[in-house]
């Protein structure tokens, strides 16, 4: 059971920053150096917002998180948003989701991610009556991926 990161944001940073439109492109339309296209979207936090893609050539389902519009003129937020994809693409860890591109394309700013099936943790939490036994050992795997990271650095 992974978070979502932009779940996370939106209990971290709030989602006062408003609403984002579709990044450049239309939805279902190639963007990104021709590679991704948007599919829907996911999620939105503090930072950005969240969209499912698919990698056209590989054919592979992607989350993309584009920084949102109005961040984007600050340079310590575009620097925040780069430094949270390296730090995420430096950690190899099964509970922690993998980046996989980044970059900067028509004005905005993005970073692809592995698509992660399921709920969101508190969403999953909420509609399921768990056991004692089962709540720790969904515990168990949050820590297990915090520990790794918190090993790494972060």
């Amino acid at each position: 059971m992974e978070v979502m990161v932009a779940d996370l944001e939106t209990k971290v940073f709030g989602s006062s920053y408003g609403e984002m439109s579709s990044p450049q492109g239309e939805i279902g339309k190639p963007i990104l150096e021709g590679k991704y296209e948007i599919l829907e979207k996911l999620g939105q936090g503090g930072m950005g917002t969240v969209y499912l893609g698919r990698h056209i050539h590989l054919e592979r389902d992607v989350a993309i998180k584009f920084l949102a519009p109005q961040l984007e003129q600050d340079p310590q937020f575009r620097e925040r948003f780069f430094h949270e994809a390296k730090t995420l693409a430096a950690l190899d860890h099964p509970n922690i989701v993998k980046i996989l591109d980044m970059g900067f394309e028509k004005d905005r700013y993005f970073f692809v991610m592995e698509r992660v099936q399921g709920k969101a943790l508190d969403e999953y939490l909420a509609s399921h009556s768990l056991s004692i036994e089962e709540k720790l050992r969904i515990l168990m795997e949050v820590a297990k991926g915090l520990e790794y990271a918190h090993e790494k650095g972060v």
